[in-house]
Parts: structure tokens; C-alpha cells; sequence
């Protein structure tokens, strides 16, 4: 898979390969144990994202921190602007197939329409998520699409350069690995919502008349609105860090 001139990617493979190599040293003397969040993403995340033709410099290519779906993800990356990739960062000696660490980074990805994919990482290894599809508690990697260790980075150097700016520019990663067989899964947030609106609100109305038989048609649909109103008034005030203690 040829996608920029041979000398452009011989240059790619030379940056990612003293990386490596770097990781392994500090590996190999049991340094990178104590690496945390902030030294990892320095020292490995960042020259990764940079070898691979994003400047990081560019808060308009490369955002930090930015705030989504009552928390803040480590990076974003962004063609024109507007973001494509999420990349939810860990240290080393992090899990990253704990259910709570894809969960966490899955869930900012779906919260957000425009964006397709989220990249899970610590540099030892890359989890590529579909974050189009729905999060199922049940199947939390069924968006994943890729998964590479970095002994592997030289290896499948076609599969890593997808995630160059290159290829998400050209929508090469799209065309990759947005898979068709997830179509009926893959529904926008604001759809899925509007089912669940629909089911919650039949849920509520057979619960309250079951209480309460004498209400009538208009009490019933008043009361099951305004329960649902302030449900999400709530929500959206605890999305938006407005309230304290416990949440719903």
C-alpha cells in the first residue's frame, strides 16, 4: 500500500523504529514502570503522533484536553478542524482491555457524531475503535478495528499508517475499516436516544397508571413528561459539571 513517495514513509518507519527501540531500552532497565500519564504521552504518544505527520503544535491539527461527555480527552485530531480521531492516553502499566478503560474512551467517541474513531494507547499498544456503532456493555470491542503492540509497529507498517494524517485526510482509514457488516449497528446518538425517549416513556405510563388507574389520558402522558424533562435536565447539568454529590 503505497500512499506517499517510498522515501516519505522509509522516513516514517525510521522515526517509529527508534521509538521502539527507545521503549525497550527503558524496558529492558525496568524504567518504564514508573513512567506516568504526563511522561508517557511526552516521551512516546506525542514523537508516535508526530511520526506519523501530525503537528502536534497545532492546536487546530492536534487538540489537548478537550472537554466531551462530562470529561476531557487526552487528544484529538483533527482535519480542517474538526476532529476525526479521539486518543484517550494511559501510562504503561495500564490495562487497556479493562472493560473501564474502553468504556471510558468508547463513550466520548459515540457522544460525538462527527467523530468515527477513538485510539486507545500507551504506546506499548494501539486499540482502534469504531465508535459509530452503539457501546454494548455486553461486547464492549465490537468496534474494535485494530490492535497493535508497538513490537509489531515495523511489522504491519501498513496497518499503522492508516492512522497518518495522510490517510485520514484522503478518508483512506474510513474506507479501510469502517466495516459494512456494522451498518445495523451503526446508529447516530441522537437516534438512538430518541428510541430510548420512546420506550422509557411506555415504561413510565404502564408503571404510573398501574399505580394510579384512575388518572386520565392527559394527567398520565403531563406526569410522564415532566418525570422524563427533569431526568434530563438533570443529566445535562451532571454532564456539564453543574452538580454535587451523588449523581443519577
Amino acid at each position: 500500500m503505497q500512499i506517499l513517495p517510498a522515501m516519505d514513509q522509509s522516513s516514517t518507519r525510521e522515526k517509529i523504529q527508534d521509538l521502539v527501540e527507545k521503549f525497550r531500552r527503558e524496558q529492558a532497565s525496568g524504567v518504564i514502570g514508573q513512567y506516568n500519564e504526563s511522561e508517557t504521552k511526552t516521551g512516546f504518544i506525542e514523537p508516535l503522533l508526530q511520526a506519523l505527520g501530525w503537528n502536534t503544535q497545532d492546536r487546530n491539527e492536534v487538540g489537548l484536553e478537550e472537554k466531551i461527555s462530562g470529561g476531557r480527552v487526552d487528544y484529538s485530531l483533527k482535519i480542517k478542524g474538526s476532529p476525526k480521531i479521539y486518543i484517550e492516553a494511559k501510562p504503561p502499566r495500564a490495562r487497556l482491555t479493562k472493560a473501564e478503560a474502553i468504556s471510558q474512551a468508547i463513550t466520548y467517541g459515540y457522544n460525538k457524531r462527527s467523530v468515527p474513531w477513538v485510539l486507545l494507547t500507551d504506546f506499548q499498544e494501539l486499540r482502534l475503535f469504531d465508535v459509530t456503532i452503539r457501546p454494548n456493555k455486553r461486547n464492549l470491542e465490537a468496534g474494535l478495528r485494530m490492535d497493535l503492540t508497538c513490537d509489531r509497529f515495523l511489522e504491519r507498517f501498513d496497518d499503522l499508517w492508516l492512522l497518518t494524517k495522510e490517510s485520514v485526510e484522503i478518508g483512506l482509514l474510513d474506507r479501510s475499516l469502517l466495516s459494512k457488516k456494522l451498518d445495523r449497528l451503526r446508529r447516530p446518538v441522537d437516534k438512538e436516544i430518541l428510541e430510548d425517549m420512546k420506550r422509557w416513556r411506555e415504561l413510565l405510563a404502564k408503571n404510573i397508571y398501574k399505580n394510579h388507574p384512575d388518572m386520565t389520558e392527559a394527567q398520565l402522558k403531563e406526569n410522564v413528561q415532566r418525570i422524563l424533562d427533569r431526568i434530563i435536565f438533570i443529566r445535562s447539568c451532571e454532564d456539564r459539571g453543574l452538580t454535587y454529590g451523588e449523581t443519577l
